[in-house]
């Protein structure tokens, strides 16, 4: 049995030093992936992936806790809390889209959590049955 594929969108969290102009300001990184989508179809959709928190405006949105339409919706009101944001478009846009494709995610999440526990019990029977032949 293979391991199985992720299908859904899904986002991960990094902090770091993303700023060259301020090199000492640490933010939140959300990036977000599209394993349904090319990256000619994400930039023919204009949807941007990678969007930047300030650290003090972060909650440390994990993809455990939060669906990546939640986190898109976090991030446009972190953003709308300015009083101008350059990323203000782009998280529009891709909330939007997010949004479009919610219900299909939704079940492709669940599938791949369904796919995903079969794997790990299969898994898991192979290394008890090994460890018992030691």
């Amino acid at each position: 049995m293979d391991k199985p594929k992720i299908k859904h969108v899904t986002f991960c969290r990094n902090e770091g030093k993303f700023n060259w102009l301020n090199p000492k300001e640490i933010n939140a990184q959300y990036v977000f992936n599209f394993p349904h989508l090319t990256i000619e179809q994400i930039a023919e959709m204009d949807l941007k992936t990678s969007f930047l928190v300030d650290i003090e405006k972060d909650y440390g949105f994990s993809p455990e806790s939060y669906s990546p339409l939640d986190v898109a919706y976090e991030i446009k009101e972190i953003y709308d809390s300015y009083w101008i944001h350059t990323g203000q478009k782009d998280i529009q846009k891709l909330v939007e889209y997010l949004e479009s494709i919610d219900e299909e995610q939704e079940e492709l999440k669940h599938k791949y959590e369904i796919e995903n526990a079969k794997y790990q019990v299969y898994f898991w029977e192979n290394e008890l049955k090994r460890l018992e032949t030691l």
